[in-house]
């Protein structure tokens, strides 16, 4: 082969080698994109609560544990937010030193389930109607709740359950809209519910 033929040769090869390179590229930076994105933005919600860029990288180890340590699918939504994959239940960790107080809101038709009195402290949000191990999530929120908010649609009825003797047992209801502040008022409640099924 002739030297002009070898250099087209090469050309043509370089042009089909950069072309595959740059479908191949062009198909992954989408997925690049995306996480750098949600990355970005979760910084920016950590900075704008307050946290202090040490606070931030120690709160994302922590949600990354939390993410492996899960016996559910799951996945970060927010700075200190882990969804579920089939969207059933939201784990909200509470961030020590943010400027604003812990998250105490809850929407209209969900059930949200704080670990400490008067909505303080980490926070479990669910939306549907079906049964919750409240142990499959981390950290483990079996034998933690303390205060929640009822505030389904008006009549719908929460059910709240401790397990016990291999089985999970009713011990109370909650029909909406319903609040209790402090489980504590009420001998053996506080601390011991293991699953929950808003309706």
């Amino acid at each position: 082969m002739g030297s002009r033929n070898k250099a087209r040769l090469l050309v043509a090869l370089s042009a089909i080698a950069v072309s595959v390179s740059g479908t191949m590229t062009a198909t992954a930076a989408p997925l690049n994109d995306r996480a750098g994105s949600e990355v970005a933005r979760f910084a920016t919600q950590a900075r704008d609560a307050g946290l202090s860029t040490t606070q931030a990288r120690q709160l994302q180890r922590t949600i990354d544990t939390r993410l492996a340590q899960m016996q559910i699918g799951a996945h970060q939504v927010g700075f200190n937010e882990i969804m579920t994959d089939d969207g059933s239940a939201k784990v909200t960790l509470s961030v020590p030193g943010a400027k604003a107080p812990g998250d105490r809101r809850c929407n209209g038709g969900r059930l949200c389930l704080w670990a400490g009195d008067f909505y303080d402290h980490d926070k479990v949000t669910l939306y549907y109607c079906k049964f919750t191990d409240l142990g499959k999530l981390k950290p483990a929120w079996n034998d933690r709740l303390t205060s929640y908010l009822n505030f389904q649609t008006k009549g719908t009825k929460a059910k709240f359950y401790n397990y016990k003797s291999g089985k999970f047992q009713l011990r109370f209801t909650s029909t909406a809209p319903h609040r209790e502040p402090d489980l504590g008022r009420y001998p053996g409640l506080n601390n011991m519910i293991d699953g929950v099924k808003p309706c």
